[in-house]
C-alpha cells in the first residue's frame, strides 16, 4: 500500500510538471496586454503578411479583439494617404539600378529574376533597392493573383466595416529606412537568389503560423540563409523596442488597440511580448473568446 501511495503521488507530481510545462509554453496569434497602469487591455494579432486562399484564415478569437478595440494599429497605418505616397515614391529609385550595378551584376540579376521571379532586369531597373527586396515576398506564395490573400488587408476592412479609429506603429519612411540599413544591394540580389530555398521554408513558416507556433515561426523566420545577426538587428530588434517602448504604449494609454503585425515581432529575447513584459505589462496569449 506504501509503494502504491508513493507511485500515485510520483505519478501526480509529474502529471502537475508537465501541465505547468505546457502552461509556459503556450503559443498564440493573439495575445492580450494589461496591467502597468492601463485601464483597460489592448491586443497584439499576429500577421502572415501573404497567403494562397487555402492557407488564410482569419480566426474567432481575432474578430471578437478586432470588435472589443477603439483602435486599430498596423505596422504602417495604410489608410493615411501621406504614408501611401511615401511607399509610392520609394517604388522608383533617383538612381536607376542600371547605374549602381556592373554589366555582369546586372546580368546576374536579369538571370535570377527570369529563372524564380517570372520578371527580367529590363522591368525592375527603375526599383529602389526596397522595392526590388520586397520581389522575395512572392515566394511565400504559389498560387494564382486571384487566390492571394493580404492578411493585413483583410483585417483593415474588418476594422473599417466596424469604424474602428486607425493608426500605424511606425512611418513608412522609418520600415523603408530599415530595410535600407539591414540590406544593401548586393545583399538583396543574393537574397533574391536564394528564392527557391526561400519558398520551401515558407512553407513550414505558413504551417507554424496556421499551428500558432510563434516561437518556430519567430526560428524559421531569422534562419541565418536569410537573416544574419545585423540584418536581424534593423529588420526586428530595434524595430520592436521602437514600438514596445514608445509607439505602443502611448496608443495603449488611449484605449483598447488592436495591434496587428508581422507574426516574427512577437517572440525572442528582443521579441515585442518579452519587451513589454520587461516593462511591467501583463502578457496572456488569447487561446479562447473566453480569455479576452
Amino acid at each position: 500500500m506504501k509503494l502504491l501511495k508513493k507511485l500515485t503521488i510520483l505519478a501526480f507530481a509529474i502529471l502537475l510538471t508537465i501541465n505547468c510545462h505546457a502552461q509556459q509554453k503556450k503559443e498564440s496569434l493573439l495575445w492580450k496586454v494589461s496591467g502597468n497602469g492601463l485601464s483597460k487591455p489592448s491586443y497584439i494579432a499576429a500577421t502572415f503578411h501573404t497567403l494562397c486562399a487555402e492557407h488564410f484564415i482569419i480566426k474567432d478569437k481575432v474578430k471578437e479583439a478586432i470588435e472589443s478595440a477603439d483602435q486599430f494599429i498596423l505596422e504602417i497605418n495604410y489608410l493615411d494617404p501621406k504614408e501611401v505616397e511615401t511607399l509610392q515614391r520609394m517604388v522608383t529609385a533617383e538612381k536607376p539600378l542600371g547605374e549602381q550595378l556592373s554589366a555582369a551584376e546586372a546580368t546576374r540579376l536579369d538571370s535570377i529574376l527570369r529563372k524564380s521571379y517570372n520578371s527580367n532586369f529590363e522591368a525592375v531597373k527603375k526599383y529602389t533597392p526596397q522595392a526590388l527586396y520586397a520581389l522575395i515576398s512572392q515566394k511565400s506564395i504559389d498560387c494564382s493573383a486571384e487566390d492571394v490573400r493580404y492578411y493585413d488587408a483583410e483585417l483593415l476592412k474588418l476594422a473599417a466595416s466596424k469604424n474602428k479609429k486607425f493608426g500605424g506603429l511606425e512611418s513608412a519612411q522609418a520600415q523603408l529606412d530599415y530595410i535600407g540599413k539591414a540590406y544593401n544591394l548586393q545583399q538583396i540580389i543574393d537574397q533574391l537568389a536564394q528564392g527557391d530555398e526561400y519558398a520551401r521554408i515558407a512553407k513550414k513558416m505558413i504551417q507554424a503560423f496556421n499551428n500558432e507556433e510563434t516561437d518556430n515561426l519567430y526560428q524559421l523566420s531569422t534562419d541565418k540563409r536569410f537573416m544574419s545577426t545585423e540584418q536581424k538587428k534593423w529588420v526586428l530588434d530595434q524595430r520592436n523596442k521602437d514600438w514596445a517602448t514608445v509607439s505602443m504604449p502611448q496608443i495603449m494609454q488611449q484605449g483598447t488597440a488592436l495591434f496587428a503585425m508581422g507574426g516574427a515581432h512577437l517572440s525572442g529575447e528582443n521579441g515585442v511580448i518579452e519587451l513589454l513584459r520587461k516593462q511591467g505589462y501583463t502578457l496572456s496569449p488569447v487561446n479562447e473568446i473566453s480569455d479576452l
